[in-house]
């Protein structure tokens, strides 16, 4: 049976329903990992090349983590069907919104020997496009070649206005081994950059807005009772049952919050009769 020229109705709504660069890289891995027949700019219902089936473990990853790839290549070097000696150099081409990502993508690649090139949207002074593929010693192939606002439309067509305004405000990214032939340092790289912590960004995190600091705890005012003196005694109130002055007592302060501190006498006659004054702050 032949295979029908346009994807499915699910495959479609899935993709329009993303928003986000990281949504558009969880439905390319998918795509990649085969459980999503089809991805927009590419022939429907067909899967990824069979070069790039052996690194259908790291690209989905990749993806998951933040780099939306649209192109990838293995190295090699060889007599092709034609006759005519090919080369490629590995290389992946993408999008990446997180610069968090983007700057643990250039450690990684800077320590390995691979290159890795940034490309503007649209590239108004021409493209800084890289040659990832010869034959017979001619340019074949380029990656990072420049894109415009109708290229990305066509490119992601189906897709949400959203998601391809988060595409045109990504950085488009370009990870090619410096030397032709089959080599894995791409790959390995690509598998460092995500199973390692993303670096701080320390410039973004001097510049993020930050939470007001909690107000410290309000200190009490309570204290313990302390014996009062024979003068503060003097011309306290008689005592209510019996009428004879207080020879003894006490003061506290009773913090009860915000102006609420009040003031506790307790008082003793001669006769063993005890009593208590309170106010408001004295």
């Amino acid at each position: 049976m032949p295979t029908l020229p346009w994807m499915t109705r699910s495959d479609r709504r899935r993709w329009r329903s993303a928003r986000t660069v990281a949504d558009l890289g969880d439905l390319m891995a998918l795509w990649l990992e085969g459980e999503l027949g089809s991805r927009p700019g590419y022939q429907p219902r067909h899967g990824p090349d069979a070069e790039t089936r052996p690194w259908t473990g790291v690209l989905p990853a990749a993806n998951r983590a933040g780099y939306l790839t649209t192109g990838s290549q293995p190295g090699l070097s060889g007599q092709g069907a034609d006759g005519k000696v090919w080369q490629q150099r590995a290389a992946v081409e993408g999008f990446i919104a997180d610069r968090a990502l983007l700057l643990t993508l250039i450690d990684e690649a800077q320590n390995a020997g691979i290159d890795v090139r940034l490309h503007s949207l649209p590239d108004t002074w021409g493209s800084n496009a890289i040659t990832v593929t010869t034959r017979d010693g001619k340019p074949s192939t380029q990656f990072g070649t420049a894109l415009s606002s109708d290229d990305l439309h066509f490119m992601w067509r189906g897709c949400a206005p959203e998601a391809v305004g988060a595409i045109a405000e990504a950085c488009y990214v370009t990870v090619t081994d410096r030397e032709y032939g089959l080599h894995t340092r791409l790959w390995e790289v690509l598998e460092k950059v995500v199973s390692r912590p993303a670096p701080v960004d320390h410039t973004a995190a001097l510049l993020a807005p930050r939470p007001p600091r909690p107000a410290p705890p309000r200190a009490s005012g309570s204290t313990e009772p302390r014996p009062l003196m024979a003068h503060e005694l003097a011309g306290r109130e008689e005592c209510w049952r019996c009428g004879e002055p207080p020879v003894e007592g006490t003061h506290a302060w009773d913090d009860r919050g915000d102006f609420q501190l009040l003031s506790i006498h307790a008082f003793k006659c001669a006769a063993g009769h005890g009593w208590t004054n309170s106010t408001d702050g004295g």
